[in-house]
């Protein structure tokens, strides 16, 4: 057992010197974010010649393929005008002149001005010449510029210019260039002088400090005086050793002339040289920047001060280089199941930080792990606090610890508390931990402001004293404020708030939550949520450190933001606005983006400056006061204004009515990271409201405006809280359409004036025309209603006399002679007296007869009445048949008339039996009396959605006359009865009751008979009375 032991603890020892051994910090020099831009990007062609800043900040490119303009994310193809339009062209030289313009030349000594984004030709309809020289650098004055560059003009000692001429503009419009061995001086084409040189490249030739150089062929620099006319030769610091190849010096020198800066490529490395105020020396610093390999230099200009530099080459395309003023710093070689993954720190020494992982402490300072062995053997991630006595107090497990780094010990200070954040002031520290927070006073611990154990919840990450002297502490359950009696109290705006983080800066306290955004606590208590970033990230907010600049930093969990506290500030006043946060992401150097938060403290500041953030990717180390603002200072450049696909002047415009679409581009040169552009719009009515444009667009698209006066405003994000009076304005006037302007409508009027009138005369007229008209149907309608009334009357007083006959002097009498003889059949009498009975009973049955054709009549005429109230229900046709055949039975025997009952016998219908029983005796009635000797046959059967019944005899069929009387029953109903004269045919008043009763029942009858051949009474019913035919019908 004792082996195993002691083989483990060799094996242990073996590898903490292996990762001490292997264990050493990353190259912390200085780093740069690459960016290659081709012709795919929108370069013109990928051979660069020449490169200038043009007057917004823009890159202007001549490229083999022609001119290119670049803002850091848009390229503009400018090409070179012609008669045939646009065309490539190989742009070698462009001259910045005085007038700010730019004189361009191509490869055919052809030149161009270029003013306000537009190539103006100057000789660009001369033929193609070959030049004898290229130039750089600058001459003067536009004009100047053109004779200089023109291969046919004539200048003194011209023929002895050399090929490449970097020309150096001079004061009172003097200016110089280099041959091998003199510099020659002229005022406009005039030549003032000849000052001797040492041998060497005309190229190397330029101007920094206000101080004219040269330098030699063995890589000796000198300072040109030329009012004197002499050189001096000048110490210079932080070059390599010149290189000589063929007797000519290897290095490449750039000169920009527009921002005094002048770079020399020796070999892969990158230097600028700086003069000092005198110009007795030059001191070069090295650029760490990777140029591309392979390739040669076309042209370097520097951008956005010396954080970002463009560098063109000859078949690679454009290259830009971003300064990354931060990096991130990792342990190489650890241990297997230990990440860079860090939380708490603390400030060790003057530039190092000491931060705990699973397996122990790391010492950080600026070039990244120190390997060294801390002091402080390891600690718990969440918390450390170094205090003003050098001390630093941490946890390791469920225990509070101290160590003194004079005595190099450490302390136990209290077994039970697990520290989760610390506060320190005036010699007392203040100790968050699950129970509750303790003060601490030297060595005595005291639970001063318990909490509920085990509401996870509630545990302290952050402790702050406000400027109104009170303690407060953040939790995932809201922040809350420490009360007098050892509880806590929720702080009123902040009680449901998953907060991280506290921190006082210039009299706010400002708090950071997860999920819920940052807020800001002002000096009397107000609270202001801080407005979001357009992606959202500033939802997780885990730090909030302040610097020197007057700048306040935060972490989050994808990416740092800065934003000025005079911002913040501004926008308290008006929260409209929006606010500029500058975002530092993985371009600014920054290896992983997600920020560490809940830890004590969330971030350390070294004593030198260093601010020290832990990620989940090692530490980003930076210096805040060295980081320039990230607000694009550059102006707002309205690039074009197109109306349905054709340019506008820029300025003001005027639309034309029934316009498509109304284009307006922008460019704004920044070289920094693109997330920072941002920029915002007003229009129309709501000029106080304006929209955030997407980061990275630069184009505004508006369709259908209305007619009239439209103003379009453009600026930066956030430019109101800076004073940034940058705005890009464009008036739009809209045209009004014919039918709007003031002579239009005035003709309008006038037109409906007239209509008006006329249209009054015209209504009068007809109003009279139509008041006769009227009156004359007035008449003519009061004349027919006076006759309707007393053909309606007559009709009434008929109509009742004749109900009341038939009911007093016809019914009533029948009635009682039927029931007598009926009475008298159905007494016993003897055999004489059998022929009485007979007879009686003959009596019974005309009696029986005439009872039901009265009944008939009378319900024809109760139905002209309209008191006939149908009762339908189911009826088995039979049986009715059946009955009705047997009233007439007797009649039919004595006629020798055969009745036939073919009806099926489960036929029913829902319909009306009483009616349906008084059309079926007329009906077979009728068949008895005009069929002679034969038959008589009544079928039914199912025809589409109706019920046919059959009345069939077998007589002699109908007369014409009769006939056509029938028909018109059938197709006209009672109108059919009435002859020519008015009267009634009495021959077709059983007909007239079928044809009426047959029309209340929702159904139809219809007569078909042949001379000679008999006659046939079809009566058609519908299934479903209640139906829209059967009410139709009815």
């Amino acid at each position: 057992m004792n082996r195993l032991c002691t083989a483990t603890l060799r094996f242990a020892f073996g590898v903490l010197a292996l990762v001490a051994i292997w264990s050493k910090p990353l190259n912390a020099q200085e780093t740069w974010h690459r960016e290659q831009y081709m012709s795919e990007n929108g370069l013109l062609q990928n051979r660069v010649h020449v490169m200038v800043r043009d007057r917004w900040g823009a890159l202007l490119i001549g490229t083999e393929g022609g001119l290119v303009r670049f803002d850091g994310h848009h390229f503009k193809q400018l090409g070179i005008p012609s008669a045939e339009g646009m065309k490539p062209s190989r742009v070698l030289e462009i001259q910045p002149t005085t007038e700010g313009d730019f004189v361009v030349r191509d490869a055919g000594c052809r030149q161009f001005l270029y003013r306000q984004e537009t190539l103006l030709s100057i000789t660009g309809d001369a033929p193609t010449r070959q030049y004898a020289s290229r130039f750089s650098g600058a001459i003067g004055t536009a004009a100047l510029a053109v004779k200089v560059m023109d291969p046919d003009s004539a200048m003194p000692l011209k023929e002895e210019w050399p090929f490449v001429v970097r020309s150096v503009p001079l004061s009172e419009g003097r200016w110089c260039l280099r041959a091998d061995n003199e510099v020659l001086v002229y005022q406009d084409t005039r030549l003032l002088r000849r000052i001797k040189v040492p041998m060497g490249r005309s190229a190397h030739i330029f101007m920094t400090g206000g101080h004219v150089f040269v330098l030699d062929s063995m890589g000796a620099f000198y300072r040109l005086v030329v009012d004197e006319g002499k050189v001096y030769p000048v110490v210079t610091r932080g070059l390599p050793a010149p290189e000589v190849r063929k007797g000519q010096l290897t290095w490449r020198l750039f000169w920009d002339t527009q921002g005094d800066r002048t770079t020399l490529v020796i070999g892969d490395r990158l230097y600028v040289l700086k003069a000092e105020a005198d110009g007795s020396a030059l001191n070069a610093k090295h650029i760490a920047v990777d140029l591309p390999e392979g390739q040669k230099v076309g042209d370097l200009i520097w951008l956005d001060g010396s954080d970002a530099l463009a560098v063109g080459t000859d078949t690679k395309g454009l290259f830009i280089f971003r300064r990354q003023r931060m990096r991130s710093l990792l342990c190489e070689g650890i241990s297997e199941g230990v990440n860079n993954a860090y939380n708490a720190q603390a400030s060790f020494g003057e530039d190092e930080v000491i931060t705990s992982t699973r397996r122990g402490s790391r010492l950080f300072g600026a070039d990244g792990c120190t390997g060294e062995h801390a002091a402080i053997k390891g600690f718990n991630e969440n918390a450390v606090l170094r205090d003003g006595q050098d001390r630093y107090w941490y946890g390791r497990g469920d225990t509070l610890f101290r160590f003194d780094r004079s005595t190099q010990q450490e302390k136990v200070l209290r077994v039970g508390i697990r520290p989760l954040c610390f506060l320190e002031e005036k010699g007392v520290v203040w100790v968050g931990a699950g129970n509750g927070v303790h003060q601490a006073v030297d060595s005595v611990i005291t639970l001063t402001h318990p909490l509920a154990v085990g509401d996870l919840s509630a545990r302290p990450t952050s402790l702050c004293r406000t400027p109104k002297g009170e303690l407060w502490m953040a939790s995932c359950i809201g922040v809350f404020r420490a009360v007098e009696q050892g509880g806590w109290e929720p702080v009123k705006g902040l009680e449901r708030i998953c907060a991280r983080t506290l921190e006082v800066v210039d009299g706010n306290v400002f708090v950071g939550s997860y999920g819920g955004g940052a807020y800001m606590v002002r000096p009397d208590g107000h609270i202001y949520r801080l407005p979001q970033d357009e992606q959202g990230f500033l939802s997780h907010v885990h730090s909030f450190m302040p610097d020197e600049a007057g700048f306040l930093w935060m972490s989050t969990n994808q990416g740092l933001f800065r934003v000025k506290l005079t911002d913040l500030e501004a926008w308290t006043r008006d929260t409209t606005q929006r606010t500029f946060y500058a975002y530092y992401g993985k371009k600014a150097g920054i290896n992983n983006a997600e920020f560490n938060g809940g830890c004590s403290p969330s971030y350390v500041r070294t004593r030198s400056g260093w601010a020290s953030l832990p990620t989940m990717d090692g530490l980003v180390w930076f210096r805040p006061g060295t980081i320039p603002d990230a607000y694009p200072h550059q102006d707002i450049h309205l690039e074009s204004v197109l109306v349905n696909g054709e340019r506008q002047p820029n300025g003001s415009i005027r639309l034309p009515w029934g316009h498509r679409e109304l284009v307006v581009t922008l460019s704004i040169a920044y070289w920094g990271d693109p997330e920072n552009v941002r920029l915002e719009y007003a229009f129309g009515e709501q000029e106080d409201h304006w929209t955030s444009m997407p980061t990275g667009q630069r184009e505004l698209r508006f369709t259908g405006l209305s007619q009239g006066d439209h103003r379009l405003r453009i600026r930066k994000v956030g430019a109101q809280a800076r004073g940034d009076m940058d705005v890009v304005q464009l008036q739009i006037a809209v045209e009004a359409p014919f039918f709007r302007r003031p002579w239009f409508i005035v003709l309008c009027t006038l037109a409906a004036a007239l209509l008006f009138l006329g249209a009054i005369r015209l209504n009068a007229t007809r109003l009279r025309r139509r008041n006769i008209q009227l009156e004359r149907k007035v008449a003519d309608r009061t004349r027919e209603l006076v006759e309707a009334n007393a053909d309606l009357r007559r009709s009434l007083e008929m109509k009742e006399m004749l109900v009341s006959i038939i009911s007093h002097d016809i019914v009533t009498p029948l009635r009682f002679i039927a029931r007598v003889a009926s009475g008298a059949s159905r007494r016993s009498l003897p055999e004489s007296e059998k022929r009485l009975a007979e007879s009686l009973a003959d009596l019974a049955n005309s009696s029986e007869k005439l009872y039901a054709n009265a009944q008939g009549l009378l319900q024809w005429v109760k139905r002209q009445d309209g008191r006939i109230e149908l009762r339908p229900r189911n009826v088995v046709v039979h049986l009715l048949v059946e009955e009705v055949l047997s009233r007439e039975h007797e009649r039919a025997v004595d006629n020798d008339i055969h009745l036939e009952n073919r009806v099926p016998l489960d036929d029913i219908i829902l319909t009306d039996r009483n009616v349906l029983s008084i059309v079926l005796h007329n009906a077979v009635a009728n068949a008895v009396t005009h069929s002679g000797a034969g038959t008589v046959v009544v079928s039914g059967v199912l025809s589409g959605g109706a019920y046919r019944l059959v009345v069939k005899d077998s007589g002699l069929g109908m007369p014409e006359p009769v006939l056509r009387h029938a028909q018109r029953v059938q197709d006209q109903g009672a109108l059919g009865a009435m002859g020519q004269e008015g009267e009634r045919d009495i021959q077709g008043l059983g007909l007239l009751i079928i044809a009426d009763l047959m029309q209340l029942l929702g159904g139809r009858m219809l007569v078909e008979s042949q001379e000679g051949r008999g006659t046939s009474i079809i009566l058609e019913l519908p299934l479903d009375p209640e139906s829209d035919q059967a009410r139709q019908r009815s």
